[in-house]
């Protein structure tokens, strides 16, 4: 029932052909470069790594998962992330400032 009384997408457009830009645009609604992730030059990539923390900030971008809450949906995800997890450095805390749950998922696997 829910099938037949639901839309039927049959073709997409992303807003990068690499990875990150993507991700960010289709978490956001916002074309890559509003978001910061615009490339796969290492410093502008978002790939939570040590040595390059950061990432889609929550403060600055709503997320999918952050405007459904407020409409009143629960949340989750699954799959690869790559818009960063931790603002720390290495051989810091992780403070996952960038991860899934802080853009408004209430479950994440991945």
């Amino acid at each position: 029932a829910l099938v037949r009384s639901g839309t039927k997408f049959t073709q997409w457009i992303s807003a990068s052909p690499i990875c990150t830009p993507s991700r960010a645009a289709l978490q956001t609604g916002r074309y890559p470069i509003r978001t910061g992730c615009i490339g796969n030059v290492e410093a502008r990539r978002v790939v939570p790594t040590p040595s390059s923390p950061g990432g889609l900030d929550p403060a600055q971008h709503m997320s999918l998962a952050t405007a459904l809450k407020q409409s009143g949906y629960a949340t989750g995800m699954s799959g690869k992330w790559h818009l960063g997890i931790s603002g720390n450095k290495r051989h810091e805390e992780q403070d996952f400032r960038f991860h899934p749950s802080s853009h408004g998922y209430d479950t994440y696997l991945g």
